[in-house]
């Protein structure tokens, strides 16, 4: 059941989002992670909005979306088959508030 936004009203929705990348090279991985878990939140908050609903007689009418890239990510060596590959993880945090407003 989608969320239902008082009308006039306000809701801010959260997402904290966690990313890996697996590979040889520990700078591509740790961009990749960062920029996978910055995309995974602007995804779940976009999918938080879309189903959420104003009650009667209102618009839906979203803010901007704070989704900034994580500021590092956190990587580790590993040993895979027979090679050692570098595995970072990144997390990310993001929010946007969504109003209902008064149609007309």
């Amino acid at each position: 059941m989608p969320l239902t936004i008082d009308c006039p009203g306000r809701h801010t929705f959260t997402s904290r989002q966690m990313r890996t990348s697996l590979g040889v090279s520990a700078d591509s991985n740790r961009r990749s992670a960062i920029a996978r878990a910055q995309a995974a939140v602007v995804q779940d908050l976009a999918n938080q909005v879309n189903s959420a609903v104003c009650a009667d007689g209102c618009i839906k009418q979203a803010g901007q979306t704070n989704a900034p890239a994580p500021a590092g990510a956190t990587c580790e060596r590993k040993w895979w088959a027979l090679f050692i590959v570098v595995r970072c993880e990144a997390t990310a945090n993001g929010s946007v508030t969504v109003e209902c407003v008064i149609q007309g």
